[in-house]
Parts: C-alpha cells; structure tokens; sequence
C-alpha cells in the first residue's frame, strides 16, 4: 500500500527528483523505481500489476530505510512481483556479492518468474550489504525480505549477522505508534467475485478434407500419375496433396517413397513452378516452420503490418516453437521483429516474440472491468511509452485481452479496436484492430489478414499460402465464414478475382 491506498506499478509516469523520492520515503511510503521513474496506479488495479518480458523490462524494488533497529541507513530489497498472476518465486542468479558498490541501473540478479526469466536492477547508489537468499533455493514468497544495500561502504559490517527477519514483512518504514483511537468498526464483507469464464472458441477445419478410411498407398500411386509423363496432371495432385491432412500427407511421401523411390517434395519441385508450387510444397511443412518462415519473410521485406498480422495468428502456446524453427537459421526471432516494428507496438511484438503471452482461456472478469475503467480514464495517453494498454498487451491472454476489450465498451461506447482509431495512428489503429480480432477469434483475424493480401493493386500471395496451408486442417472452414461476414463477400469469389490458373484453382479446391 502506498500513497493514498494507491498501489504501485509501471504505469502512470511521474518524473521526481532523487530529493522528492527520499521525502517520499520519510513519509513511510514505499517507492517502486524502475528507471530513475516512479509510477502509480490506482487500487482498483491491484490484481493487474504487469512486467515485460526480460528482453523488453528490468525492473527493482528498493525501499529506502532509516536506522531500524540501530542499524545504518540502507535500502530494504523485497522479492518482486513480476507478472499478474505470480505469488512466488526463484532466484536463479545473484549478479552481485557482499561489498560490491552499486549505482542506478546496476542489475542485482534474475528471477525466474511463472511466465519468464527476468533481471530485476536498482536505482539507488551504495554497498551490497547482506543477501539473505541463495540461487536455486526454494521458491519465495513475493514481499520477502532478499538483500540489504547499505548507503556507506564502511557500514557493511554492520549487517554481517542480520536476519531477513528484521525486517518484518512490510517494506514501509514504521511509522510513529499512534495516539489511541476507538476501535474502527468491522469492514463490510469484500464483494464475491464474478466466477471464471472460459473464452474457447468454436472451429471448423475446411470441409475438402477427405473423410473416411484413407490409404497412403492408393494415394502415393495417384500422385505418381499426376506427375509422371510430360506435363503435370495438377488438379489429380490437388486432389491427392490439397485435400488431407498434414500428418496423411507425411504417410502419402513416405509409401511414394518406398513404392518408387523417389521423394515426392522434389517430384513436386520439380514439375510445378510458382505459386502453385509454392503452396504444394508449403503443405508438407510443420505450422511452425510455415509461420518462421513467413516472419522471415516479412522481416526481409520490412512489411510492419503484416508482421504483425502473422505474431497475431500464432497461439501464444505455439510461439516457442515458431521461434525455434526462427532461430534455427542463427538469428534472434524478438530482435528481428524490434528491428522492423517501431512506435508504440515495437515492445508489445518484441515480447510477444518471446513468448510473453499467457496461453490460458479462462477470463476473470472482475480485473478485466478494473482495466477496462482504467484504461478508459487515460484513453489519450493509451500509446505513451509504458501505458497500461501496451505493457498488458505484452502478457495478457487473447482471452483475457478480449474481455477487457468487452468491458471497455461497456464504458466507453466502443471497444478497444475503435479507441485505437479514434486516437492512435492509422498503421496502430490497424494493427489494433487485428489484435482485437484475433483475442475474439483468430479465424477473424485470419480472415481479415487474407482480405488485406487481396486489397487494392497486387495480392500478397505469400501470405495466402501461409494462411491457407498452416489453416487448412484447422479452422480454414471458419475463416470463410468470418470473411463473409466481415467483408460482405466470399472468400472464394475474392480468390478467383485475385489468383489465376493452377494457383487459383488448388485454393479453392481447398476451400471445398
């Protein structure tokens, strides 16, 4: 608790000089300091204290003290609290020993938090004093009294023998006991809070997949057919390729392989060209290769939308995978994707690189109201650098995200997608608007990257083999449906007014 019962977290910047600070502390009020900045946020966000992901956030949290207990002036460390939902915690590392100086900025060490391995830092100048916990310990209770800095070198010392316990449990400086009072009467019992919700939503594979029993045999002998002989029989290889599932197409190679010994990727390779080809041969990659490849893509060509549009459509569960398959080719996927993203979203997609999302579908719904409240009062600070909207947009789950998205609406008339628009630039307003959908449902937003692809002069054709080969057994069926329903027209009429020949006609076999 602090100023007024208003909790501290990173939001709401308020520059102060070291001076106004240390009054504060005077006071009793403990000060959380994440670069030289002190911020604050009202209570009714106490459940939604949020961290960016190492990568993107150090933060510390020193609180000043003045000769408790006889000892010197020093500087309390408390375990921090570094995401929504954690209580407790690891330390994976001290950075620093006893007798070591330290200046603003200096990292303490790392905590392995519920959601990622953050380094925490000070703001504060003096001498390591004491540290009362050592890595790998078992897990600590955010609040816990871990390290002591002492304010001159020549009162290390003095704390060689000092128990955390000292310190007691709270990190403001105890006030002067005060004059006896009646007894307050009892508080009113706290409100029940709303029960879970769980936010799944429905998804329909596309309905060209071939149903009932399959045999890889009788297939690898068909597309043998089509490709075999001068010319290529391309709409019996769709039939074969385009209309079963990733893991019946690795069993269709593996008989083609062993009835002919050859390898159908390479026949494919070399007896198609283009788009076409380029799609047939997509369909034999992993999701998660088609998604690193179709990042790199798009890092290449310094595309910042549709990057965002390609992190939007990969699950937070999914991402690590996405981004070992990224890094296989030696660079960093969270670096690649700050280098071509700038302005306010350049954090949010960085951290989302890392796997900074919670994958979890369960809504609370009290703390989505609180956000939303929030999130409403500062709406034209919503893009400032550290807003509330862009460090939650670094954790949150889609689900979650569209709750408070929901509840945002209720109090402002519109949603979160339409704030964006009516205050942010349109490059924000547009990924916003992505973001939004795809925490609603990703088939919505997948349907409105594919219309982005068709749009105006030119088609991104790469992005239509991404969505529809990584979609097809998935919800490729809902995608169509969502299409329709925004854009007032068929994803199949809009294919074949944008697309032609072989290419034009595997997609729409795909979409049945």
């Amino acid at each position: 608790q602090g100023l007024c019962g208003w909790r501290l977290t990173f939001k709401h910047t308020m520059l102060m000089s070291r001076a106004a600070i240390r009054s504060l502390v005077r006071r009793g009020l403990p000060v959380l300091q994440t670069a030289r900045t002190v911020r604050f946020v009202s209570s009714a966000l106490r459940a939604n204290v949020i961290a960016a992901p190492a990568s993107v956030l150090k933060t510390a949290m020193p609180v000043r003290r003045f000769a408790a207990a006889g000892l010197p002036s020093h500087f309390v460390v408390k375990f921090p609290n570094l995401s929504p939902t954690m209580k407790t915690g690891k330390l994976m590392g001290w950075k620093v020993k006893v007798g070591d100086k330290v200046s603003a900025g200096d990292v303490l060490g790392e905590v392995e938090t519920d959601k990622a391995t953050v380094a925490f830092d000070t703001t504060e100048e003096g001498y390591v004093a004491r540290l009362f916990v050592e890595p790998g310990d078992n897990e600590i209770t955010v609040g816990e009294t871990i390290m002591i800095i002492a304010e001159e070198k020549g009162d290390v010392a003095a704390f060689a023998n000092v128990q955390a316990s000292a310190f007691g449990a709270s990190s403001a400086v105890p006030a002067a006991a005060p004059a006896a009072a009646k007894p307050a009467p009892a508080p009113a019992p706290a409100p029940t809070p709303a029960a879970p919700e769980e936010h799944v939503v429905p998804r329909k594979a596309s309905v060209a997949l071939v149903g009932g029993s399959f045999d890889a045999a009788a297939a690898a002998e068909q597309a043998r057919n089509a490709l075999k002989g001068l010319g290529t029989d391309e709409k019996k290889l769709d039939a074969v390729v385009a209309r079963c599932t990733f893991a019946q197409r690795e069993q269709i190679a593996a008989a083609y392989k062993s009835k002919f010994s050859r390898d159908l990727r390479d026949d494919i390779k070399d007896d198609t060209s283009g788009n076409y080809q380029d799609l047939m041969l997509a369909l034999f990659d992993k999701p998660a290769a088609l998604a690193a490849k179709q990042l790199r893509d798009q890092i290449d060509a310094e595309n910042t939308l549709a990057l965002l549009g390609t992190l939007v459509l990969i699950a937070p569960g999914d991402i690590a995978a996405v981004r070992s398959a990224f890094e296989a080719g030696g660079a960093s996927l969270p670096d690649a994707v700050a280098g071509v993203v700038s302005g306010p979203l350049q954090s949010v997609a960085a951290a989302w690189a890392t796997g900074s999302r919670e994958a979890s579908t369960t809504i609370n719904r009290d703390e989505a109201a609180s956000m939303a409240a929030q999130l409403h009062s500062e709406e034209a600070k919503m893009f400032a650098d550290d807003s509330l909207l862009l460090t939650s947009l670094t954790v949150l789950s889609p689900a979650q995200l569209f709750a408070v998205s929901q509840e945002y609406a209720k109090v402002a008339g519109y949603d979160l997608a339409a704030a964006a628009a009516k205050i942010g630039p349109e490059s924000v307003a547009k990924a916003m608007k992505l973001i939004v959908a795809a925490a609603e449902n990703p088939a919505a937003a997948a349907a409105d990257v594919l219309h982005g692809a068709m749009e105006g002069l030119g088609t991104d054709n790469k992005t239509l083999i991404f969505v529809f080969a990584s979609r097809l057994e998935v919800d490729l069926q809902t995608i169509a449906e969502q299409y329709l329903q925004r854009h007032s027209t068929t994803l199949v009429s809009d294919v074949k007014g944008d697309t032609s020949s072989d290419f034009e006609n595997v997609l729409v076999t795909m979409l049945g």
